[in-house]
């Protein structure tokens, strides 16, 4: 019996012996660990200590707050427009007020084609408009900056074909830009209302620039079908508007002014320009 009881004693001290082993290496396993993670954590600060103090981290901070103003600035003065000019963009005949101008903003013209899709879906509309007595007289205002390309004649030529009288053709030759345009519409033709006729990614643009240069202006909309590249017309829109803006802003002056040819003048001075 003693020799049990000598023999069960024994085995209980080995395993006291053997926890406090395993309880020891635990506790020092574990304080290496924080001592590792210590040390990691000292070293991650260090590097993002350093980083802050790089002087490409501040670079790198100021050109992501320049990119955040641009950002929002291109997107605020895009809301201000679209909102200026909401109520005065028609895309029903009957709706839109009757004006003295279409004004048929210049699109493309294809050497030995013609008029692009987007520009002669233009005329078609305006002359839909003048037939329906909702303008008087047309406006053409493209680029004809040189002898070689003419956005303006060609669009004559063709309102000619379908019967509209030469006196109610007037041609702007320098408008080579939409700001341009309803400047000079204002300036040199002395137009007191108009419709801008073009698509509908276009549309406000010209409005808004038509009213904030003090024409009583009009939109109205001459999608007719799917065009190639509206994608890239829609995005280039975003910055075009941010620069009528700022034409707008600082009063910008055309690219050519002149001489003064009322819109209820004499449509055939508007005709020679080369």
């Amino acid at each position: 019996m003693k020799e049990k009881r000598a023999e069960y004693n024994s085995k209980i001290k080995k395993l006291g012996i053997i926890s406090k082993f395993i309880f020891k290496r635990a506790r020092q396993s574990k304080q290496t660990s924080e001592a590792k993670f210590v040390c990691i954590g000292e070293r991650t600060q260090k590097m993002y200590q350093r980083v802050l103090s790089s002087k490409g981290f501040g670079f790198i901070i100021i050109i992501g707050l320049i990119s955040i103003a641009v950002f929002s600035a291109i997107f605020l003065i895009n809301l201000h427009i679209n909102a200026k000019s909401r109520d005065y963009v028609f895309s029903d005949i009957n709706s839109v007020p009757e004006t003295q101008v279409a004004l048929i903003l210049g699109a493309k013209v294809i050497p030995g084609i013609g008029m692009s899709p987007m520009l002669k879906d233009r005329v078609i509309t305006a002359l839909e408009l003048y037939e329906k007595g909702k303008v008087q007289r047309f406006l053409v205002s493209g680029d004809h900056g040189t002898k070689d390309y003419d956005e303006v004649n060609i669009i004559k030529e063709y309102l000619l074909e379908q019967g509209v009288p030469s006196e109610d053709i007037f041609l702007d030759h320098a408008g080579f830009d939409t700001y341009d345009s309803l400047f000079r519409a204002e300036y040199i033709f002395k137009v007191e209302s108009l419709t801008a006729i073009t698509q509908n990614f276009h549309l406000s643009r010209a409005v808004y620039l038509g009213r904030s240069l003090g024409i009583n202006a009009y939109g109205f909309s001459a999608d007719r079908q799917l065009y190639a590249g509206i994608r890239y017309n829609e995005s280039r829109e975003k910055i075009a508007k941010v620069k009528a803006f700022f034409d707008i802003f600082f009063h910008s002056k055309p690219r050519y002014l002149g001489e003064p040819i009322p819109i209820t003048g004499d449509s055939k001075e508007s005709w020679d320009w080369f």
